[in-house]
């Protein structure tokens, strides 16, 4: 296999740049908000520095397409490779040793504030237990920083299960939306009746002048910025649990077949409304990751494709909740409408950088703290497949911790491994107690 040549810039898409928000006008030394995104696991043997350092460079060296010697430019913005002669010493600098007693207490730091510098997108710590994978979220989502995740595994414990490949370095999100002709034309219809709407909403962005933004506000809708209390909750569900659970779902109904992911959306809503955390009608995010668009959904895919789609559930049974929740999202897959929203994204783009900022800003920082939304779900679903060939080297608990972006204040994230579900929740400690939160995710 000819190895690819790594480019010296690798440009950042859309989605990648909505992940870059600035919270001042000074774009190259001023605050971002908080979007790093971090992936704990616990060897059952803890590996050296040296050994973690010397996987990491035959990962970039095998799979440079995995941009593990790029920085992040942030005035272009883009993806710059790092000279040849430094290659080394950067990678080696990707490890450090955490200067934290706990696990919890490292994670909460780090999701309370971006990685630092900003323009190094990624940084391995070794804390107590666990090996803590941090990424800065504008590198890439969460399907692609497990894949970075499970290579550097593997290189390190089963190297010999390591493959090259000869994916790209860059795919652009237009080959997502026009992989078919029946695909584009409802991509193309959807984006014509939307776009006014979205660019009225991009326009006032731009107009708002300079915003000042007080996080001490006890406020269930205030803007997360940098140091914002955030704190994190975990619960496992074993695996005779999850059969139990799954058991449940495939009962719940067969037309629509009712997903695990909408019976936890439900789930979350129901218990919240039980507690007068939430209010009927209850605003719900989904997640959409873009490659089930794609002509091979499974190909790799380089940075962020990912997209979600707001749905309202009104007043109703449990049942006919989720069956009303799976109906209005299957109906919105289909016809394509997060491809369309991401294509509208990329038009209003074209109005250029600085601007594309300022409007991210405006919506993080003035909009989302107008919304209804008290949480967010994210399912990053079964892990079983990508870190098959090191599951024996790892404990089944791997935590996925993300910061809240926005002004909900409270985000579940659910990963599944060798049987085990894990539920990690983020949470404003101001707004909402760890018990509440625990009791929120009971499954017992």
């Amino acid at each position: 296999m000819k190895k690819a040549h790594p480019p010296k810039h690798i440009p950042l898409n859309v989605i990648d740049r909505q992940f870059l928000v600035p919270e001042t006008d000074d774009f190259t030394n001023g605050s971002y908000l908080p979007m790093t995104v971090t992936a704990a696991i616990r060897p059952r043997i803890m590996p050296s520095v040296a050994s973690l350092q010397n996987a990491i460079i035959q990962v970039d060296t095998e799979f440079p397409q995995y941009r593990l010697c790029y920085t992040l430019d942030l005035v272009t913005p883009r993806w710059v490779r790092v000279p040849d002669e430094n290659r080394i010493e950067y990678l080696k600098n990707r490890v450090q040793k955490s200067e934290v007693d706990t696990v919890e207490e490292h994670l909460t730091y780090y999701i309370r504030y971006n990685l630092f510098p900003l323009e190094e997108p990624l940084k391995i710590f070794i804390c107590n237990d666990s090996l803590c994978f941090h990424f800065y979220h504008a590198f890439g989502d969460g399907r692609f920083c497990t894949q970075i995740v499970a290579s550097i595994l593997t290189a390190l414990f089963k190297p010999e299960s390591f493959e090259q490949t000869d994916n790209p370095f860059f795919i652009p999100l237009r080959e997502v939306a026009m992989s078919n002709f029946p695909q584009t034309m409802k991509v193309i219809g959807h984006v014509v009746k939307q776009a006014g709407k979205k660019a009225t909403n991009y326009i006032s962005g731009l107009s708002t002048p300079s915003i000042v933004v007080d996080p001490t506000k006890n406020s269930v809708y205030q803007a997360t910025i940098s140091g914002t209390k955030m704190d994190a909750a975990y619960v496992e569900i074993p695996p005779d649990k999850m059969k139990q659970i799954k058991s449940i779902v495939s009962s719940l109904s067969t037309t629509p077949q009712i997903s695990l992911n909408t019976y936890w959306q439900i789930f979350f809503a129901f218990r919240m409304n039980e507690m007068g955390l939430v209010n009927w009608p209850i605003e719900l995010t989904a997640l959409i990751d873009l490659r089930r668009y794609m002509k091979g959904p499974k190909r790799f895919y380089p940075g962020n494709c990912i997209n979600n789609i707001r749905l309202t559930i009104n007043k109703a049974s449990f049942v006919n909740a989720c069956v009303d929740y799976q109906s209005q999202l299957e109906k919105r897959i289909n016809n394509a409408h997060p491809l369309a929203d991401m294509f509208i994204t990329q038009l209003l783009a074209l109005a250029g950088d600085t601007a594309f900022r300022q409007a991210n800003r405006h919506f993080y920082l003035k909009v989302s703290p107008q919304e209804r939304r008290f949480y967010a779900f994210t399912n990053a679903g079964r892990l079983d497949n990508v870190f098959q060939p090191i599951r024996d080297y790892i404990f089944p608990d791997i935590r996925f911790v993300t910061p809240i972006m926005g002004a909900a204040p409270l985000v579940i994230l659910f990963t599944s491994f060798n049987n085990y579900g894990l539920f990690t929740a983020t949470y404003k400690p101001d707004i909402i107690s760890k018990e509440d939160v625990l009791r929120i995710m009971d499954f017992s």
